[in-house]
């Protein structure tokens, strides 16, 4: 029996909140120089906000399997029936649009199934895993035992029987 764990929606929070603070300064930090180089056409300055902001997410997702987010809290984005594996760019692309109309409700949905995939998730065939076992692993052993964990932080095992 193989026993995997999925990250809580805290987890995918934590990744979303540093996503958007590194786009934030991105963004920021593009304004200005666009700015210092005066003569750039309104065109070009929506266009590089455009590719950074829409193409950042599923760039990292298909290329490194999750963005500076999703490995700063230990986590990855991986194909649903190959965990290990990246999903494709198309793949990634579809998952961001979806995340991205739906926003919230889509995160909100993780608690809907045994392996903790949001709405997002399906349709971009994916599914969000620790980047390591023994991370999950790490916060049972630092609270001594499973009941010291809250329940918010507790990774969710899935028993798989092959």
């Amino acid at each position: 029996m193989i026993i995997r764990e999925y990250p809580v929606l805290v987890k995918r929070l934590q990744a979303l909140i540093i996503d958007m603070l590194l786009l934030l300064v991105c963004l920021i930090f593009i304004s200005q120089l666009v700015r210092l180089l005066n003569g750039v056409p309104s065109v070009v300055r929506a266009t590089t906000f455009i590719i950074v902001f829409v193409l950042y997410d599923p760039f990292m997702t298909s290329k490194y399997g999750g963005t500076f987010g999703h490995k700063a809290v230990g986590i990855r984005i991986g194909k649903a029936n190959a965990e290990k594996e990246n999903i494709n760019f198309l793949a990634a692309m579809i998952r961001f649009i979806v995340k991205s109309l739906l926003g919230w409700i889509s995160l909100l949905t993780v608690t809907a199934n045994s392996r903790k995939r949001a709405i997002h998730d399906l349709a971009g065939g994916s599914v969000v895993t620790f980047k390591k076992k023994f991370l999950a692993d790490a916060a049972i052993l630092s609270a001594g035992s499973i009941e010291n964990i809250p329940p918010d932080i507790l990774p969710v095992r899935e028993e798989i029987r092959e």
